[in-house]
């Protein structure tokens, strides 16, 4: 399971694009993959600001792909199968 949040943080990173301008909304897109870098469906991923406020919810799809709008600032994700 570790493993599986590693590849999340790290497909994220690989997914993010510039927040633009304060105040639009941007989306996030990322990719949940197994160990084998197959891609995991089904999978919940939360989006949290630093001080632990809720900020969305996304399934992965059948391609482990996730998407969530969020307004800018800081945040995090985590994820559970």
């Amino acid at each position: 399971m570790h493993t599986l949040f590693k590849n999340l943080f790290l497909s994220l990173c690989l997914c993010l694009a510039a927040t633009g301008a304060y105040g639009q909304t941007i989306q996030i897109q990322g990719n949940v993959i197994d160990p084998d870098s197959l891609p995991v469906s089904d999978v919940s991923v939360v989006m949290q600001r630093p001080d632990s406020t809720y900020v969305g919810t996304a399934i992965t799809d059948s391609q482990g792909v996730f998407r969530l709008d969020y307004s800018g600032g800081g945040y995090r994700l985590y994820s559970a199968t």
